[in-house]
């Protein structure tokens, strides 16, 4: 009885994870652009951390939200030069 109890959890606790993991589905997507040194660092992180890029990404605008939030930002954000277009 045990097995059929543990099955059940498990059953239960696999269905918790997809629908946590479905509420991570949005409907918009952003497009940026990065030069190679950027885009390598994230390519690295994301391989040492074994996540996604998208992830990372997500984390990332998560974090500026609410950095932003909280006051902590002032913008628009002054940026380095040789960033600007």
């Amino acid at each position: 009885m045990g097995t059929i109890s543990d099955s059940a959890a498990e059953r239960s606790s696999s269905h918790q994870l997809t629908t946590r993991t479905s509420a991570v589905a949005s409907k918009h997507r952003v497009t940026i652009n990065m030069n190679d040194r950027e885009y390598m660092q994230l390519l690295a992180l994301s391989e040492k951390h074994r996540v996604s890029l998208a992830w990372l990404g997500r984390q990332a605008v998560i974090e500026f939200l609410d950095r932003y939030a909280n006051e902590e930002l002032q913008l628009p954000l002054g940026l380095p030069s040789e960033r600007r277009r």
